[in-house]
């Protein structure tokens, strides 16, 4: 009890001790609390059960459609970019665009031979290697 009196600390709220009409008060205030939560109309457990199995089922069937409609998006993405790509590279092909590489350049016209008069007659370089 003394435990007690130092958690609440009675002796503050100058409650020294609960006579019987405070605790018959309590207890019945109590009672009628518990009594009145415990008097709700009786529920149908079947209908609640099957309203949420019915929930849980929309919400499958609503998943199920979003997932195939976009496995469906995406296979009609993918065709369609497929499709393109070989359009665009059926035009590239067709063009015969030339325009990164240029043209083969003109040979250079030859330039005149010049032909030069020497005058002075052929003789060996070394004296010793003709006799």
């Amino acid at each position: 009890m003394k435990c007690l009196v130092r958690i609440i600390n009675l002796e503050s709220l100058n409650i020294k001790r609960f006579n019987a009409a405070t605790l018959l008060t309590v207890g019945a205030f109590l009672f009628l609390l518990f009594l009145g939560t415990a008097c709700e109309p009786e529920v149908d457990r079947a209908a609640i059960a099957k309203d949420l199995m019915n929930k849980a089922l929309e919400e499958r069937i609503a998943n199920y459609k979003s997932i195939r409609e976009n496995r469906c998006r995406d296979g009609l993405l993918r065709e369609a970019n497929r499709l393109v790509d070989s359009i665009l590279f059926v035009e590239a092909k067709l063009a015969n665009d030339t325009l990164d590489r240029p043209p083969i350049p003109l040979k250079p016209i030859a330039p005149e031979k010049k032909v030069l008069e020497d005058t002075t007659p052929v003789k060996p370089f070394l004296p010793d290697t003709i006799n």
